[in-house]
């Protein structure tokens, strides 16, 4: 094995701290709690089909994601919009927009209105069996698609803020991130 594939396959594993690249979503109804003790559903999380909006807000400016190269059409995308560097890719993310969509073909597309002006990244997941979480194989890669804005790519771990973060102004935004499998 020459450097350079030795290096890929380094990246690739160090990769594995980010297997999700965005909170999950369990979308299970058997393990949804009794409905006694059922909590509210979560607000930023939405399901819509192929080219909807994940809310319907008048004011501010919409991101427009396009998702390309997928491989196939089963399951659902799962794109999450983060606003806050501390909170990229973390499960724990306060903040983030979590939208899931239906996929038609190789691609699929979602908007986010109501965006105000800043900084922000998107991740994807091919959530290809509809089950809200990254399939992981035995030594922990990803056997679901993977994408970031930007196309930013795994280097050493995870992709960085930095690799994936684009400016939104005061005009509505589109972009098209590739997806990537392991």
């Amino acid at each position: 094995m020459n450097t350079r594939n030795f290096l890929r396959v380094c990246s690739v594993i160090l990769f594995v701290g980010c297997v999700a690249c965005a909170p999950n979503v369990d979308s299970d109804p058997e393990s949804a709690p009794s409905p006694e003790t059922t909590p509210e559903p979560e607000p930023d999380v939405a399901v819509a089909p192929s080219d909807q909006s994940s809310e319907a807000v008048p004011d501010g400016i919409t991101i427009t994601v396009d998702i390309a190269k997928l491989r196939n059409s089963d399951g659902m995308a799962q794109v999450t919009l983060y606003d806050k560097e501390d909170e990229f890719l973390s499960e724990d993310s306060e903040t983030a927009r979590i939208v899931r969509v239906e996929i038609e073909g190789d691609k699929s597309s979602c908007q986010f209105s109501g965006v105000k002006p800043g900084k922000y990244a998107v991740a994807l997941m091919h959530d290809e069996d509809g089950d809200g979480k990254m399939k992981k194989s035995l030594i922990g890669l990803p056997k679901e698609g993977i994408g970031m804005s930007n196309d930013a790519k795994p280097k050493f771990g995870p992709p960085k803020w930095e690799d994936a973060v684009f400016e939104v102004g005061e005009e509505d935004v589109s972009i098209t991130i590739s997806m990537l499998y392991m």
